[in-house]
């Protein structure tokens, strides 16, 4: 094959979604999560009475537990420790009012995919996060506010990538590409929070 097909195969393979803009040699898989079994080494599944079996996780939002964590969902954490981070998720959301996939810095939040349903107010985004000065809470940075609403009770596949100052995100059959300097910076953890209903999660896949 010529160079030139080359070249016309990946910018293919690019705008459908198939291979990552971030796309720089072969990444490395340091967490694949199937759900077959309860015990993972790093998975810690919080803030909820979770089933894990069979290939998926399964959680109801329990109103009284949203409370004491301060109007804070079920979350599934993965503690990872690199700078330029992929993801694959997919979930299913049942009566969910938000869907929460973030990448946190060592200080904060560095990166965030939000996704709401049809009757929750807001737009749905991909952003980052100021610096946190002065114990001043840091705010959020709209890098993108054009993604769709969920699915109700629908499969979803959401990817991210990372490098160094740009993500690429795709949901679904939805590419975007964003870039912010506070996206640069280590990161320590992964992690999928949701708020009212309940979800199902079938697979996180993290990469480096």
């Amino acid at each position: 094959m010529s160079l030139s097909k080359i070249l016309t195969l990946v910018a293919v393979l690019l705008a459908t979604g198939a291979v990552s803009s971030a796309f720089a040699g072969e990444l490395t898989v340091i967490v694949d999560d199937d759900f077959e079994t309860s015990q993972h080494s790093i998975r810690k599944a919080v803030r909820g009475d979770w089933k894990i079996e069979g290939g998926t996780a399964k959680v109801i939002q329990d109103d009284e537990t949203y409370k004491k964590f301060k109007n804070h969902g079920p979350m599934l954490t993965y503690e990872v420790e690199h700078k330029d981070l992929g993801a694959v998720i997919e979930f299913k959301p049942l009566d969910c009012k938000r869907v929460v996939f973030t990448f946190d810095a060592i200080k904060g939040h560095a990166f965030r995919v939000i996704l709401r349903a049809d009757q929750e107010k807001g737009r749905c985004t991909i952003q980052t996060y100021t610096a946190k000065e002065n114990d001043q809470k840091a705010k959020p940075i709209i890098l993108d506010d054009t993604l769709p609403r969920l699915r109700e009770d629908k499969w979803h596949r959401l990817q991210v990538q990372l490098n160094g100052s740009r993500a690429s995100v795709v949901l679904d059959d939805r590419r975007y590409e964003v870039e912010h300097a506070r996206i640069d910076q280590a990161k320590r953890l992964a992690k999928l929070s949701f708020a009212f209903g309940e979800i199902e999660v079938r697979k996180f896949e993290l990469t480096r």
